[in-house]
């Protein structure tokens, strides 16, 4: 009977060794399906836009901070609220760029395009440039306000009190 009890967990034990052999073997035999490549980028000799890189990288990065929207929602956060549809409307109407595309549909005229429209709107009113719609968020989040006087972030550095003088 001994002999017999130890042949059954003999068996029942080489049957578990060989479930467990069939299943990481499995898992470790198994293909994988994965492409991996090198990217180098080289830098063009002459930039396909003529703008200074900081005023490109603003208006990408606040195109594409809503990827999966219409280009024109990230296009709005460049500008002031107090002002924002008004100076939405005439730069995409002066990139002549379709409002209801999604950034990831832009092609690279459309960003030039849009870049130099913002630069001509900066050289109308430079305070433009140095506005950062966080920072307007953050001053509502401080004070409980639900509208801030565009005054208040038009032309002053992060931090620094807002000069009633200029307007949108």
């Amino acid at each position: 009977m001994l002999h017999w009890l130890h042949a059954q967990w003999k068996r029942k034990e080489a049957d578990r060794q060989r479930q467990w052999d069939e299943e990481t073997s499995a898992t470790v035999t198994q293909a994988r399906k994965v492409d991996v490549g090198v990217v180098s980028f080289t830098p063009l000799v002459q930039p396909q836009i003529q703008q200074p890189f900081k005023l490109v990288e603003k208006v990408v990065r606040n195109i594409f901070q809503f990827r999966r929207k219409h280009c024109y929602k990230g296009v709005e956060k460049l500008f002031p609220e107090a002002c924002r549809m008004e100076l939405t409307q005439e730069m995409m109407q002066k990139a002549d760029v379709d409002p209801i595309l999604r950034p990831t549909e832009l092609t690279i005229p459309h960003i030039r395009a849009l870049a130099d429209a913002y630069a001509h709107l900066c050289t109308n009113e430079p305070s433009l440039l140095s506005y950062e719609f966080r920072e307007e968020l953050r001053q509502k989040h401080l004070t409980g306000q639900k509208h801030i006087p565009m005054d208040a972030f038009i032309g002053t550095p992060t931090g620094t009190p807002p000069s009633p003088e200029q307007p949108c």
